[in-house]
């Protein structure tokens, strides 16, 4: 191997995690509800599991629906596998882009009170610096953070549960008797 296909493998590298972290950063500056609700979910071992069991399932889904589309061949079916395929993707980055902030809150700074998406540029470059660990870092952690990203995107955009309110003893189910 040359020194030119070292440099070469090497930029790749660093454009496609520069790339990653700019992803995480736009998906936070385009919908930073939809990030800060993905940066709930990894509150619990409950909400990692649930994230998890939404996501998979749902890429899987995509995958299928996307290839299916893919081998009919006709110009509207190719458009809509593209479709199909970017549109979980596009929700896997921005659920991403919610674990990365957790990561980044977990390491506080000074500096964050001046500019508060240096938290999450912190964050998501631990995160994409993980990915970087051979075969662990690019077959399970790379995967598996979208996987937890696409579940965490689905279940944050989903409307939240209110509990009905509940009439007290002695209470007009309106409002309180006078």
């Amino acid at each position: 191997m040359i020194m030119a296909d070292v440099l070469k493998i090497l930029l790749l590298v660093i454009g496609g995690l520069t790339v990653l972290v700019t992803y995480m950063l736009a998906a936070h500056a385009l919908t930073p509800r939809l990030v800060e609700r993905s940066a709930q979910a990894p509150g619990s071992w409950r909400g990692i599991i649930a994230s998890f069991a939404v996501g998979i399932p749902a890429a899987g889904i995509a995958l299928f629906v996307a290839l299916a589309l893919q081998s009919l061949g006709h110009v509207v079916a190719t458009a809509l596998a593209l479709l199909v395929g970017t549109v979980p993707l596009a929700l896997a980055f921005a659920g991403s882009a919610g674990v990365a902030l957790r990561i980044g809150r977990g390491l506080p700074s000074a500096a964050d009170r001046d500019a508060p998406w240096r938290t999450l540029l912190r964050g998501a470059i631990v995160l994409v610096l993980s990915f970087l660990l051979p075969f662990f870092g690019w077959f399970v952690t790379f995967p598996a953070t979208l996987a937890f990203g696409l579940g965490a995107a689905l279940l944050a955009v989903r409307p939240k549960r209110t509990a009905p309110e509940v009439a007290m003893p002695g209470e007009a189910p309106w409002g309180r008797a006078a």
